[in-house]
């Protein structure tokens, strides 16, 4: 049995379920690094252990709520008009009905407190039990392990809960890094650093080459000499294109600067809680400005832009897109598809135990639209039709490189093979080419995508290398737009 709270707002008491050994998901997790660490390995090896706690909902097992017993919990500083001198922009989420609002008024404040103590209780069990298994075994000596997470959590600060905004609490993470041979035990640098340093560090402990391209700057110096300073802050970005906003975070000062102009400064010397914004004092003119030129001057997004994906109509009317995973189009930059069939020509390296459930690409929602994603290793065409979803499904794939071929004709035949091995043949509900514009664009790779959660709550994005992915539109049925 586990102690409910209010993770996501959903209250209430819970039993959980483990699997047959009695584990929890980040136990199994755990417990399978622990047994590769024990081993030696014939090769290098990177090894990303993620744990899906501390996020919500907390649901742990009850000997990781007593050691914190509801009374003795203590719920952070607040301030009242805490939100008072912040710009209009950052506001909105504490209007009446929101997440603070509602868990004040079932009084479950300290209820969500404890049981997040309890969760990072839980995670730090399983990393103690990882880093014991590394003690254990031969690789000790050699190698390098870092510690760290996503994002910070909001446990009513500023009336926020969950993650979001350009303030300490959710841009704030924790980082360690031990680097047998380099870094000395309980070192701490107070230098305000970003996860985007990670990569370049990593290639400096390895003594591998650093790609030109990278954004982030080495920690080497840090962990050599954690009291050494540094020249450029952290930069946190919220938002995109014209409506980005930027924070930049020093040793001393987070300056928050909105795309509308707004402002926020905090002096962490004499405010940890950033309850008083300085941005409007002409004493501090000069911290805005030397901390504002590290800025994007240009937002620059990682997708493709449409214009290198869309290349219009040929001769016969059919448009052929070649897609990279991660692409992604809005509805008005995706091509046309009423009146039209589509076609789909996949080719990729599959590993069931990475993308058993995954999702290949996708046009529009659930109400309009379709979809090439795997379950439970069998690959499934889904159209959806006003709401009713119509597919075609084959055998499930083998490990290693697969190709899948899907099409979804003018009179409505939805067809899915595997070359040489399966094909099926379905119908969906029209004649005369799909029935309309689907309200969202192309999706390759997204996770879940046009797929919901309560349907496919196990759907991830496909992980593995995809040598080909062609979408091609058919040529208009005559008199359709």
């Amino acid at each position: 049995e586990i102690v409910s709270l209010a993770g996501h707002l959903r209250l209430g008491r819970l039993i959980v379920l483990y699997d047959a050994n009695g584990m929890t998901d980040d136990g199994a997790v755990t417990q399978w690094a622990g047994g590769f660490l024990k081993q030696k390995q014939r090769k290098p090896f990177f090894l990303a252990v993620g744990l899906y706690k501390p996020h919500s909902p907390w649901y742990v097992p009850r000997k990781y709520f007593d050691p914190h017993p509801l009374d003795e919990t203590v719920l952070p500083e607040v301030r009242a008009d805490d939100l008072d001198d912040v710009p209009a922009f950052a506001k909105g989420h504490e209007k009446q009905g929101g997440h603070h609002a509602l868990i004040l008024a079932r009084d479950k404040w300290r209820e969500a407190v404890q049981a997040y103590l309890a969760n990072v209780a839980f995670c730090d069990a399983r990393l103690g039990e990882l880093l014991a298994a590394l003690e254990s075994g031969p690789n000790a000596r050699n190698t390098i392990v870092i510690f760290t997470s996503d994002h910070g959590w909001y446990l009513g600060e500023k009336q926020m809960w969950h993650k979001g905004k350009l303030w300490e609490e959710a841009t704030h993470v924790p980082l360690t890094v031990h680097a047998p041979g380099l870094t000395k035990p309980d070192s701490v640098s107070g230098e305000a650093v970003s996860l985007l340093d990670l990569y370049p560090t990593v290639c400096d402990l390895l003594k591998v080459a650093k790609p030109k391209h990278l954004d982030g700057e080495s920690l080497l110096p840090l962990l050599k000499d954690p009291s050494a300073k540094r020249a450029r802050p952290a930069i946190t970005a919220m938002g995109g294109a014209d409506k980005a906003s930027y924070a930049a975070r020093d040793r001393r000062w987070r300056y928050i600067r909105y795309s509308d102009g707004g402002e926020e400064l905090y002096d962490h010397d004499n405010d940890p809680n950033e309850w008083t914004n300085l941005a409007s004092l002409p004493e501090h003119e000069a911290v805005k400005k030397e901390l504002a030129a590290h800025f994007p001057k240009v937002f620059q997004s990682a997708r493709r832009p449409a214009g290198e994906i869309v290349k219009g109509p040929s001769q016969d009317g059919s448009e052929h897109l070649e897609l990279q995973i991660g692409d992604e189009l809005s509805a008005g930059e995706s091509p046309k598809l009423a009146g039209r069939g589509v076609f789909v020509d996949a080719a990729f390296d599959f590993n069931p135990e990475v993308d058993m459930d995954s999702t290949l690409v996708g046009h529009g929602d659930a109400k309009l639209g379709w979809v090439l994603h795997l379950v439970d290793s069998a690959p499934v065409f889904t159209v959806f039709i006003n709401g009713k979803a119509g597919s075609a499904t084959i055998s499930p794939l083998k490990a290693g490189p697969c190709q899948l071929r899907a099409t979804l004709d003018y009179d409505g035949l939805i067809s899915l093979a595997e070359p040489g091995r399966s094909e099926v043949l379905e119908r969906a509900s029209f004649t005369d080419g799909f029935p309309g514009n689907p309200g969202k664009g192309i999706a390759a790779g997204q996770s879940f995508g046009i797929l919901n959660v309560k349907d496919y709550p196990n759907s991830t994005p496909f992980d593995g290398a995809v040598r080909r992915l062609r979408v091609t539109f058919l040529p208009p049925v005559k008199g359709k737009p």
